[in-house]
């Protein structure tokens, strides 16, 4: 699956370096630095030179988002956080990206290359948000019983939107504007806000971030948002391959390796994907870009 393929997802980055600053990085480790000069030419406040750096509503990122009113439909009723409260954030973080390593090393990779940025904003409403146009930032409104399980599963749901958002700038996910796909003949039931219907994009999207949420809490033997969303997976999944005509080839490839786990939610074989090298580069060839079962 490209939008979990750890592989592939260096490849974009690489391809997106390349298209950005007119150079590769001299070496694999070198694709976080390079990643993050890319950050810096597109955000007005620069990302760390390296990982991730934990900033809160005050901070130059949170006041940022605060006054231009981009998250505002997702974050509201912002409080002021303690110094007690943000040293307990700022260690659940590092204890929810150790998690993660434990759990999967290959998604742990991709989050800690594409995640610049985790800004707490402790809102009314517990939950995360990030943007194309907020490069490298995960939001996230946690709550005071949140442990580092539940704090993982938002970080990695932003982190796979990131993801797909670079998939879709280097490879291009659809072949019409994004405003066509707000239209009714292209709305698609979400899998995430069950029965409701979505512009196609953010129904692809509530697709491919449910699977690494099932994913990871399948790793820790928890069956909440698998059982949660194993049927509405299925729903949406099925939707979007009604879509056809709206996506690029690559677009195609994306949907087709979503259905084939929706279809039979196989973790073994999707654990098999993420670190499966002949998904490194897509290759605009019938028959090769899906493994159909």
């Amino acid at each position: 699956m490209y939008f979990l393929n750890y592989f592939h997802t260096s490849t974009n980055v690489v391809r997106l370096i390349r298209e950005s600053l007119g150079t590769v990085p001299s070496g694999f480790t070198d694709i976080g630095i390079d990643y993050r000069k890319v950050v810096r030419s597109m955000r007005v406040i620069p990302p760390p030179d390296l990982s991730y750096k934990v900033t809160f509503e005050d901070g130059n990122l949170g006041g940022f988002i605060r006054s231009s009113g981009v998250f505002q439909e997702i974050f509201y009723g912002i409080e002021s956080l303690s110094s007690d409260q943000r040293d307990h954030f700022t260690k659940l973080t590092a204890e929810s990206m150790d998690l993660l390593k434990d759990l999967d090393y290959r998604l742990w990779f991709i989050v800690n290359l594409l995640v610049t940025d985790v800004v707490f904003l402790k809102s009314e409403r517990v939950g995360g948000g990030s943007g194309s146009h907020l490069f490298g930032v995960v939001c996230v409104s946690p709550s005071d019983s949140w442990n580092a399980s539940d704090l993982l599963e938002s970080i990695l749901h932003e982190a796979t939107h990131l993801n797909l958002f670079i998939c879709d700038m280097v490879n291009s996910l659809f072949t019409v504007p994004v405003a066509r796909l707000a239209e009714d003949d292209a709305k698609v039931v979400s899998a995430v806000r069950i029965g409701q219907m979505r512009p196609l994009d953010k129904a692809l999207h509530s697709a491919i971030v449910a699977v690494p949420l099932m994913y990871i809490q399948h790793l820790q033997s928890k069956t909440e948002l698998v059982d949660m969303f194993s049927e509405s997976l299925r729903v949406c999944v099925s939707g979007l391959l009604k879509k056809e005509k709206f996506y690029t080839p690559y677009g195609k490839s994306v949907v087709e390796q979503l259905a084939d786990f929706a279809e039979n939610q196989d973790f073994k074989w999707l654990s098999a994907e993420i670190g499966n090298t002949d998904l490194a580069l897509f290759h605009e060839i019938s028959g090769i870009t899906t493994v159909r079962r």
